[in-house]
Parts: C-alpha cells; sequence; structure tokens
C-alpha cells in the first residue's frame, strides 16, 4: 500500500486510505508483532510492503480486481434489468465476481450484499437514468428531462421504486418522518469534550 489522496467515489466505504479490514486481514495471517509493524510503516512512511512469500500466502485465498464509477453504475443498471437492485458497494462485488469468473480464476460464486440499496438511492437513481433501463422496468422515457442526480434520498427512492414497481421498506420510509435530533456541527479539537458530556449525561 502506497501514500496517496483520498478519491471520493460511488462507493464512499471504499473510499478509505486506512481499511481496518485489511489490518485486521493482516493480524490474522501474520500476527501482532508484524501487524504492528505494517501499521507503523504506513503511518510514518505512508506506505508498507510485504515480503514475497507473504503475498503469495494472501494469493492462496485472495483475488483482486479494479472497478471504477463507470463500471459500477453499469452494473447495477444490467443487475436492475434483471430484477434485482444494488447498492454501488454490491455492484463491484457482483462486477468483480463476475469477471473473475470469466477469466476461470474462480468457478461459482456468491456474492452477498454489503448494503441496502436505499442508503445510497442517488447513486443508484444515477445508474438507472443512463439509457441503460428497457422494459418492463423503465415505464417511462428519461429522455423527456435532465434529471439532477444530487436530488434528496427520498426523491430518489421514489423514483427508483416507480421504475421497479416496487414499495421501500416501511422503516425506510418512516426514516424521513423523524425529527432531526443531532445536528451540531463541531471541530475536531472539540470532538472529545462533547463525547465525554453525552457520556455523562
Amino acid at each position: 500500500i502506497s501514500s496517496r489522496h483520498l478519491i471520493k467515489s460511488k462507493s464512499p466505504a471504499m473510499d478509505i486510505l486506512k481499511s481496518s479490514n485489511v489490518e485486521r486481514m493482516l493480524y490474522f495471517f501474520f500476527g501482532a508483532s508484524r501487524t504492528r509493524e505494517l501499521m507503523e510503516n504506513l503511518a510514518t512512511q505512508g506506505k508498507y510492503t510485504l515480503q514475497p512469500h507473504e503475498l503469495t500466502l494472501l494469493q492462496q485465498d485472495f483475488s483482486a480486481m479494479s472497478c471504477n464509477d463507470e463500471q459500477c453504475l453499469k452494473t447495477i443498471a444490467q443487475c436492475f434489468k434483471q430484477g434485482r437492485i444494488l447498492d454501488p458497494h454490491s455492484a463491484i462485488g457482483y462486477h468483480v465476481a463476475t469477471n473473475l469468473q470469466e477469466q476461470g480464476v474462480i468457478h461459482k460464486s456468491i456474492v452477498l450484499a454489503t448494503a441496502e440499496w436505499s442508503k445510497f438511492a442517488p447513486s443508484v437513481q444515477e445508474a438507472l437514468s443512463q439509457g441503460h433501463i428497457v422494459p418492463p422496468y423503465n415505464t417511462q422515457s428519461d429522455s423527456q428531462h435532465s434529471p439532477d442526480y444530487e436530488h434528496c434520498d427520498k426523491e430518489a427512492i421514489s423514483e427508483i421504486c416507480s421504475k421497479a414497481q416496487c414499495d421501500v421498506s416501511a422503516h425506510i420510509a418512516e426514516l424521513f418522518d423523524k425529527k432531526e435530533v443531532h445536528n451540531d456541527v463541531l471541530h475536531v479539537a472539540q470532538l472529545q469534550s462533547h463525547i465525554l458530556q453525552w457520556l455523562q449525561a
């Protein structure tokens, strides 16, 4: 892993420079001492390097592939045609699994959804509004207007449900009627004291 700048994508849970999941994986394979060494190198030098035998060990269990935003949104649209609504993170998993199967790296796969699609409704709606959708799910033409992909989650969910001819979970729909109770904007230096106040309340 090399030092780099954060690049925001349609899959924000993957926009992480120091992944705790990777750290857990290092600990599982190489133990506490080696993990500490690698993570300290990342903190002080901006990168760490695995030894050849360590990389070989990981490659026995892991295969990897990249997926950009365009491929992610295209995958969402393709799966929608099959009657499935994927969030951006699950779409990346599906894209990678499908390509690894086509390359013969893996034979069969089970793709687990990592999030509920409505949590990322604007991105899903963007994918479904790029001209990839065909009947029976697309009940009206998107070419009559230029959609604003930055609209709020509620509007995006409504449009997606209209296209899919389905209803969003009642638990999700009820969230939009909830009163906003936490709206403080804090400077980093204020976080510790506010957390302590919250714990003592």
